[in-house]
């Protein structure tokens, strides 16, 4: 999953909504890599396996390109949650861009919370309606370069 993500530059309303939308499932991306490198670090170190050693089966077996595999599928895990980081942190930033508060908490709600339109209305004491205009009036702010 990757984002649209350009600074200094206008995204079109529907690249910005699909930014946001792209925010929390960037966070499950990054839980599911995370639980899979603990996994793999409580097996414990891979560089500490002896290649040498004799296995079950009787004979030798060299098992360094396995290894060298798992580490670099771990490397390219590393790097992905470190994007997913990364590009959360961008949208956080255009997000905090917006000068207009409620625009901001309702893009923070919807998009980086989760929450559905409606609690995001009850919340403010806004009627539904207007909240779902002003959603979209915050996602043309969102959308507007960064300065």
């Amino acid at each position: 999953m990757q984002t649209i993500f350009k600074r200094g530059e206008d995204l079109k309303h529907n690249e910005a909504k699909r930014e946001l939308q792209s925010y929390l499932g960037l966070l499950l991306e990054n839980e599911n890599l995370t639980e899979i490198l603990n996994r793999t670090r409580a097996g414990g170190s891979l560089k500490a396996v002896q290649y040498d050693r004799e296995i079950m089966s009787g004979g030798k077996t060299d098992i360094s390109s396995s290894i060298a595999r798992i580490e670099t599928v771990t490397e390219m895990y590393y790097k992905k949650v470190n994007e997913n980081n990364f590009l959360c942190q961008q949208i956080e930033i255009r997000i905090n861009s917006i000068e207009n508060i409620i625009y901001r908490n309702i893009l923070r709600m919807k998009y980086i919370q989760g929450r559905k339109l409606g609690y995001v209305a009850n919340f403010l004491k806004y009627n539904y309606d207007y909240v779902r205009r002003l959603n979209g009036r915050a996602i043309s702010h969102y959308s507007k370069k960064i300065k």
